[in-house]
């Protein structure tokens, strides 16, 4: 037993001890096979960007499930998990406010109108009226006719009579006065009464509002329709006889009452409940309030499964994911195919993705408007590419409208903003053109959620006004993290934006500076070089910005020594003359160096670095190994041919095979004697015809067709710039080629 011991005391003690190096064995394996390894770096990070979307979008999205009943105890304390409108509590006050509009409009007469049956009932009481006084009138002349004596008795039992008909008729109560005024009238007097009745009343009760008050003192109403030159006994039996036919004609206007109704409710600010409000407490009785609070929230536990619910916000990240990665293979392959513009494209999605998850949680509803979906369409477009900017910004508004509680106005807001940015990045020549852009975007964001406020009948002007701000504040702001972000986005991920290399081809930038006065005519051929290069890249669809920057710096290294280089000759005796052609092909060689040396001392982009190192591939330093092979001195066996070659490499992308020929052929042909069209187009053939024979473009992706396109762009620009020029002097002429000739060579 103590032998087994022993021996399991001595294993721990070796694993302890083994435990440091094995650690250091794991840790270097993983730097080697991850850390250091492009691929799996790319991959590790992708990883982490997908569980990290998932985990995001499920905590943001898919809450925590409960059972709950109206009018139980509840057994748990719960919090609300974010910001959130209290529906129940909102609709109560507007409920209120609804009331309040209906009964100050009852009280104001600006919100009744004629009732549209006044003409009809108008018409009814009168109709009734004169229908009774000329039955009894009709009664009476016959009894006169019959020499039966009309009494004063009788008439005043006939309006008794129409007294009680037209109260049961036509609800009319009148007087017994005026009827047996009515009655006892001679025929054209009660003709001429009668006119005036049927003149005045229909046309008042049409267009006189007539309230309880105007019947209660009718006078106010009727005086100002008497005719001013109606016979005082006729006016006042008039005025009698309207008097007790007017009724109450207006009624309230619905429309109006309604339409009050509805803007008191829009005027009554939601009620929020913040992030972290208790909403259940133990022990207390679940509300009709409570459980609006729970709906809303999707907490109720009335559907699928936890896991189901997981599995949807998996099932949303890979359907994101999938649509870029397919819009990207479709239209962008070259995108999809670079690992560090993938994992920028990640970083930039999951950092906005977690910033409106955060602002997801504010209680504001009016979050939504911050989310700065314009800052990553921004930097997209600068460092990637704008289409999938265009693409991008669409998917994160979209996104951004789910996260704050699936709102539609915001994220229409977010897309405007973003692709009102996207397209005034369309010409970027400095970093102040991104103010410009925020600007655009703060404009098209603020006019958007004004509009859209006005069309979908916002709370109130107060309101709408306050998110129109916030979303002009959030272009503004996305422009200036933008702005603030660029340079470290460039510099971690190697990526160099349009800006980042306009601002390269700024001749007052220190490098260009210097080689226009230390080497002026090196600082003239790169110029020549990139209008040359320029164009050609732009005739076979290659980075033609990229291809001007690189030539404007491609011989930066000839700062070291300019006067070994011809172009910096002039008025001066050539140093190679009294040099050996070994050392000679080492100082020309050594611009390439000193150039990839200099551009990493002023930090120039990656890209242009290396077309600074593979301009002159492995070509050979023709004039010079010409001249050491004519040397009688030398030893011939032991001169070798790659010592008067560049060290390379050979160019491997198409933007360097440009420069590489372009270059050539600006040189070669500047130290043509007549530069005519023709000699142009044959030494252009040569050159592309000597690096192609040579394998200088081997290694690029530049097919014939392309070679064919550059020659005709060469021979096109060329002609411009060398066009029929004054001649000068014959030995004049031949002094300067025969030192331009035999220093052809050196500047290569």
């Amino acid at each position: 037993m103590h032998s087994f011991f022993a021996r399991v005391y001595d294993y721990i003690k070796r694993g302890i001890v083994a435990l440091p190096s094995a650690i250091k064995s794991f840790g270097d394996f993983i730097w080697r096979s991850v850390i250091q390894n492009q691929v799996a770096r790319a991959w590790l990070f992708g990883g982490v960007v997908f569980v990290v979307l998932v985990m995001l979008f499920y905590s943001s999205l898919i809450p925590k499930q409960l059972n709950a009943e109206i009018g139980e105890r509840s057994t748990i304390d719960y919090e609300a998990p974010r910001g959130i409108e209290n529906r129940y509590r909102t609709e109560q006050l507007r409920e209120k406010a609804s009331e309040a509009a209906y009964r100050a409009a009852v009280n104001d007469p600006g919100f009744y109108i004629i009732a549209d049956t006044a003409a009809v009932t108008a018409r009814q009481k009168m109709t009734a009226l004169f229908e009774q006084i000329d039955w009894k009138r009709e009664e009476n002349e016959e009894a006169i006719a019959a020499d039966i004596s009309v009494t004063t008795a009788l008439i005043q039992q006939q309006a008794r009579e129409i007294q009680s008909r037209l109260a049961d008729r036509v609800q009319v109560v009148m007087p017994e006065q005026p009827l047996i005024t009515l009655l006892r009238l001679d025929d054209a007097r009660y003709q001429a009464v009668r006119r005036q009745i049927e003149t005045i009343y229909p046309r008042m009760m049409v267009s006189e509002r007539i309230s309880q008050e105007a019947v209660q003192d009718p006078d106010s109403i009727i005086a100002p329709n008497l005719p001013e030159d109606l016979p005082t006994a006729d006016r006042n039996l008039v005025r009698n006889v309207l008097e007790r036919l007017i009724f109450i004609n207006q009624t309230l206007d619905k429309e109006r009452v309604l339409t009050s109704q509805d803007i008191a409710r829009r005027e009554v600010m939601p009620v929020y409940v913040t992030r972290g409000t208790a909403i259940l407490m133990q022990g207390k009785e679940i509300t009709e309030e409570d459980m609006t609070l729970l709906e809303d929230l999707g907490v109720l536990n009335s559907g699928p499964s936890r896991f189901l619910m997981f599995l949807s916000s998996v099932v949303l990240v890979v359907l994101v994911v999938g649509l870029i990665a397919a819009y990207l293979y479709i239209f962008n392959r070259e995108i999809l195919m670079a690992t560090g513009n993938l994992m920028l494209i990640g970083l930039i999605f999951l950092t906005v993705s977690i910033v409106a998850v955060a602002i997801g949680f504010l209680p504001s509803a009016w979050a939504g408007y911050i989310i700065p979906v314009p800052m990553g369409a921004m930097l997209l477009a600068i460092l990637i590419d704008r289409k999938v900017a265009l693409i991008m910004s669409a998917i994160l508004s979209i996104l951004a409208g789910i996260v704050v509680g699936y709102q539609l106005q915001p994220a229409l807001v977010l897309l405007a903003g973003s692709w009102a940015a996207v397209y005034s990045l369309a010409k970027v020549s400095q970093r102040s053109d991104l103010t410009r852009a925020g600007l655009v975007s703060a404009s098209v964001s603020f006019l958007a959620t004004l509009i859209l406020g006005v069309l979908s009948g916002g709370p109130n002007n107060t309101s709408i006004l306050q998110r129109s701000l916030l979303s002009f504040a959030n272009g503004i702001v996305s422009s200036v993290l933008t702005i603030g972000l660029l340079p470290f986005l460039e510099h971690t991920f190697g990526v160099t934006s349009a800006i980042r290399m306009l601002e390269l081809s700024n001749p007052n930038q220190p490098l260009l500076r210097r080689l226009l006065v230390e080497a002026p005519g090196t600082y003239h051929h790169s110029i020549m070089v990139g209008n040359l290069a320029e164009s050609a890249a732009e005739s076979i669809n290659a980075d033609s910005l990229l291809v001007r920057v690189a030539a404007y710096y491609h011989d930066i290294g000839k700062i070291k020594r300019p006067y070994f280089f011809v172009e910096n000759q002039i008025g001066q005796d050539n140093p190679h003359e009294k040099l050996a052609p070994t050392l000679s092909t080492l100082i020309i060689i050594s611009h390439v160096k000193d150039g990839v040396e200099l551009a990493a001392e002023s930090k120039l982009p990656k890209q242009v670095t290396n077309l600074i190192e593979q301009h002159h591939g492995t070509d050979l330093v023709r004039f010079f190994y010409a001249k050491a092979t004519e040397n009688e001195n030398s030893e011939r066996d032991r001169l070798r041919e790659s010592d008067f070659r560049y060290p390379g490499p050979k160019p491997q992308t198409k933007e360097a095979a440009v420069l590489m020929l372009a270059d050539s052929v600006e040189a070669a042909c500047r130290a043509l004697s007549k530069p005519t069209p023709a000699r142009l187009e044959a030494m252009i053939e040569r050159i592309i015809k000597e690096r192609l024979d040579e394998g200088q473009l081997s290694e690029c992706n530049v097919t014939m067709k392309d070679l064919g396109i550059l020659a005709m762009t060469f021979a096109r620009v060329l002609s411009g710039i060398f066009h029929s020029r004054i001649e000068y002097p014959e030995n004049v002429v031949k002094e300067f080629e025969k030192k331009r000739n035999a220093g052809h060579a050196v500047a290569h």
